[in-house]
């Protein structure tokens, strides 16, 4: 084994892989052979895993196979009664786990787990992972229906037999199941590892317990009770500083420790950074919880999507995004890299891609943490349908226009979403956010600032041509807009009387009644 060789392994069966055949944990994505202290025993594992990567390639090619197949052969072969990488960790001093559950269903699954495990950690060239895993349970079908049969399970089944036997159900939240019970249940172990990896933990005993968890939310349908799943969803343009998680009352905010997490959304998601501020990688996934219950026990087809789950993902997601921005002062926010369900029978790899550009990365330390974790509760809790209007504006402006002349349109209709009336609009939404916000001296600059700003935002909205923009950065700009109508936002949402309001109730209890809590009238 020379260093050439090693670094073909690490292509392709990755640094994970090796850790496990090995028995071993310091193999990187940077790793050379030369730097590894191996015993003779691992050493000769690493040169017959080379040799029968050799004969996997020339066997793909005789057979005719484009491209390069060789993780679906490696992932097939067997030793001793097991796979072949669980045969070279055994060689390396490793003992297989038993299952952890008593549970004979579980327990059964699990053991397959168990079995595929390093198939799993294998650096994914596509979804090869789930012909192997496929193969596995067809060949096990008769044991896995009579499980079932003896199980609550069979309550939301169609009743038949053999290969006909399936999951048939649909959900309240419009997700629907006609699945062959072998390929549901290959569908559970694989979707247990990659939830696991989207939770920043997939070590054999961390996936053997989401196999657990699984199991428990198909039994809980099947008993007509209320079963949580999750979704998750890729986030670039945070950093964590001094911790991994955020923990919230929708879900849990998870960042990603480097690039070497086996999941299939590592390399879309993960960032490498060269400075000192953080750690040296940052993406992050969000797990969004979601309730749910059987509606029926018919179902024909499979989906991987409804209108109801989506609705509460982007729901969950908006309030992180804002509860980033309100706590950090960030006139931008984080980006979706996925959006993904983790419904046990739903396939890994039934995933949509976000296709927004990170222009920012903000950092969130423990001061931002828990400011953060209060706006999302403020969020969450309070009633906030006379500002969704101005919220969809501010949406927009921040995390949607990619041109700044939108998202300063956007983020001044968001003023009048605020504060505004059928008539003299411009005064009284620049004389009502100048009160708001400011007193004495600086309201009065505040107010004179405002009227170009609204000025500005009629150029752009004609077509004219902008005296402000020639003399100022536009970026700059953008980003003025959006802080005066975040600051807004904060305000209202705090004040529990200005938030039940309409935006002219809002206008006139200002600039008439003076509730502006910035002191006594001095007129704009």
């Amino acid at each position: 084994m020379d260093n050439g060789q090693f670094q073909l392994l690490k292509q392709y069966v990755g640094p994970n892989l090796l850790n496990y055949v090995l028995n071993y944990d310091k193999i990187t994505n940077d790793s050379s052979f030369d730097k590894l202290e191996l015993l003779p025993i691992q050493v000769d594992v690493l040169d017959a895993l080379h040799a029968r990567i050799k004969q996997c390639r020339f066997q793909w090619i005789e057979q005719g196979g484009f491209g390069d197949g060789v993780d679906i052969f490696l992932r097939l072969l067997t030793s001793n009664g097991t796979s072949l990488f669980n045969h070279y960790y055994q060689n390396c001093g490793g003992h297989l786990v038993s299952p952890t559950s008593a549970d004979p269903l579980v327990s059964y699954l699990q053991q397959i787990c168990i079995e595929a495990y390093p198939n799993f950690l294998m650096k994914s060239l596509g979804l090869s992972y789930m012909m192997g895993m496929s193969i596995s349970m067809v060949k096990n079908n008769d044991e896995i229906v009579r499980l079932v049969k003896d199980d609550v399970l069979d309550k939301i089944t169609n009743k038949k037999e053999g290969y006909d036997y399936a999951f048939q159900f649909s959900t309240i939240d419009g997700l629907e199941f006609n699945q062959q019970i072998s390929t549901a249940f290959s569908s559970i172990i694989a979707r247990s590892f990659f939830d696991s990896c989207n939770r920043m933990d997939y070590s054999l005993s961390s996936v053997l317990k989401a196999i657990d968890v699984n199991i428990d939310v198909m039994r809980r349908l099947a008993n007509d009770q209320s079963a949580t799943y999750s979704s998750f969803i890729g986030i670039q343009g945070l950093r964590f500083q001094g911790f991994d998680a955020i923990e919230l009352p929708g879900g849990v905010l998870r960042q990603f420790r480097d690039i070497s997490n086996p999941g299939m959304h590592t390399g879309q998601t993960v960032v490498s950074h060269s400075d000192n501020m953080a750690g040296e990688f940052s993406g992050h996934v969000f797990e969004v919880f979601h309730s749910t219950k059987i509606s029926s026990t018919r179902g024909a087809t499979n989906t991987s999507n409804s209108i109801e789950t989506n609705r509460v993902q982007e729901n969950e997601f908006h309030k992180l995004r804002f509860s980033v921005v309100f706590s950090s002062l960030a006139n931008r926010g984080p980006v979706p890299t996925f959006f993904e369900f983790g419904f046990p029978l739903i396939n890994p790899g039934n995933y949509g891609f976000g296709n927004d550009f990170v222009r920012d990365f903000i950092l969130v330390n423990e001061v931002t943490k828990e400011k953060l974790i209060e706006w999302y509760n403020v969020l969450s809790n309070k009633d906030l349908k006379r500002v969704q209007t101005p919220l969809k504006r501010l949406q927009y402006a921040i995390f949607e226009r990619r041109d700044p002349e939108d998202a300063i349109v956007d983020a001044i209709i968001a003023w009048e979403g605020m504060f505004s009336e059928a008539f003299e609009t411009t005064f009284k939404v620049a004389g009502s956010i100048a009160k708001f916000l400011r007193s004495g001296l600086e309201r009065r600059k505040l107010f004179t600032r405002l009227k170009t700003l609204y000025k500005l935002r009629s150029d752009i909205v004609h077509g004219k041509d902008s005296k402000l923009l020639k003399r100022e950065n536009i970026e700059d700009v953008r980003a003025e807009v959006i802080n005066i109508g975040l600051e807004c936002m904060m305000k209202i949402i705090n004040n529990k009387r200005l938030l039940s309001m309409r935006s002219d109730e809002r206008v006139h209890a200002i600039l008439v009644l003076d509730e502006s809590g910035n002191g006594s009238a001095t007129g704009c």
